[in-house]
């Protein structure tokens, strides 16, 4: 019975990690507006936002908890304005997505602000002059990585279980 409890805590484990498909948002505080707008739609599709202002307390360091949060993150939306692109935590933010071999999802908020050199390879969206349009494209992404994560997760989930059931009736025999 201890095995099947095991496997049954892996499926349940498996089908909860799932469902979490974290979202790492960079921007500038100057674009909070739009941020919350952003935030609002990664959460409509299922996706957990890490965004700054909400999930790091005061008192908590900002470079640990961002570090963190990139390094856990299965996605790195990069909105990029003129504001983003003049801070300092925004460079910083992007580099550690780049080490850590992160998908990064641009999206441009004003046309006079260009991506950035090392970025110039990545296709971009644009929500210039119709964020709404930006933000469903966005979202549809974001889903169309979560239901491929869930759907690989599942698929090692039962690859593992298969692997547990056939342990299950070597060890009988």
């Amino acid at each position: 019975m201890a095995d099947y409890k095991s496997m049954k805590i892996a499926h349940m484990k498996a089908k909860q990690s799932a469902r979490q498909y974290r979202v790492f948002v960079s921007y500038s505080t100057k674009d909070l507006p739009i941020v919350e707008q952003v935030r609002a739609a990664l959460k409509g599709v299922g996706a957990e936002p890490f965004v700054a202002e909400h999930d790091i307390a005061p008192g908590e360091s900002l470079r640990e908890s961002i570090l963190t949060a990139i390094r856990q993150a299965d996605a790195f939306v990069l909105l990029w304005s003129t504001a983003s692109s003049q801070a300092d935590w925004v460079r910083h933010e992007v580099g550690i997505a780049t080490g850590a071999g992160r998908l990064i999802i641009p999206v441009l908020l004003s046309p006079e602000a260009r991506l950035p050199s090392f970025l110039s390879d990545t296709k971009y969206l644009s929500a210039c002059g119709n964020l709404q349009k930006g933000l469903a494209q966005l979202s549809e992404l974001v889903a169309g990585h979560a239901r491929s994560k869930a759907s690989n997760e599942q698929a090692k989930a039962f690859a593992v279980l298969a692997a547990l059931v056939a342990l299950l009736f070597v060890a009988r025999e």
